[in-house]
């Protein structure tokens, strides 16, 4: 009969991520507090921004080192040729498109990334994936770019929970709406 005290006491195991337009680290930074919580434990192997100051904070507050190349499925493979297989693609592409204080403007061509984190999703097949941005992604298009987005997530086998939250609510320091999808 196994021990019962011995199951309990198990080190939780270590799930594998690799953050996509990582920043200075908020979102890994994130997991890494998480870890233990929920009987696991989250270790970034990998990320890739393309702002040089960002992949520098990135690296310092969290001692992995950020690729500085942009995102692309080339950058990404590097990365998976480098740390082998992720668990968990987390990531926040950049919402100066979608976000209801700018110009909103279709042919921003920074919209499309988000279809190049879901190309990234695609490479890597992990386990799950996390994504961030701003609530006006939710009505950007009047919705065209996140059910195809959500559509794409499904269509590679991963059930899709979406929704906006207050981010203070959930220990950000900041009283601001994010779009939340987790797959």
């Amino acid at each position: 009969m196994p021990n019962a005290m011995a199951s309990r006491s198990a080190i939780p195991p270590v799930f594998k991520t690799l953050d996509l337009f990582s920043g200075c680290g908020g979102i890994a930074a994130g997991f890494a507090m998480c870890s233990g919580l929920a009987r696991a434990r989250f270790a970034c192997v990998g990320a890739i921004d393309s702002w040089q100051a960002a992949c520098d904070a990135f690296t310092d507050n969290l001692g992995v080192r950020a690729d500085c190349c942009g995102v692309s499925r080339e950058s990404v493979a590097g990365i998976l040729e480098r740390v082998g297989s992720v668990d968990v693609v987390t990531g926040g592409p950049p919402c100066q498109g979608f976000s209801t204080s700018g110009k909103r403007a279709l042919d921003d061509p920074r919209n499309q990334l988000a279809k190049s984190f879901f190309d990234a999703i695609e490479l890597a097949n992990p386990r799950a994936f996390l994504m961030e941005n701003v609530s006006g992604f939710t009505t950007f298009q009047d919705g065209r770019l996140m059910r195809e987005v959500v559509e794409r997530a499904s269509e590679m086998g991963f059930t899709v929970h979406a929704g906006v939250l207050l981010a203070s609510l959930h220990g950000v320091p900041q009283r601001r709406r994010r779009f939340i999808m987790v797959g």
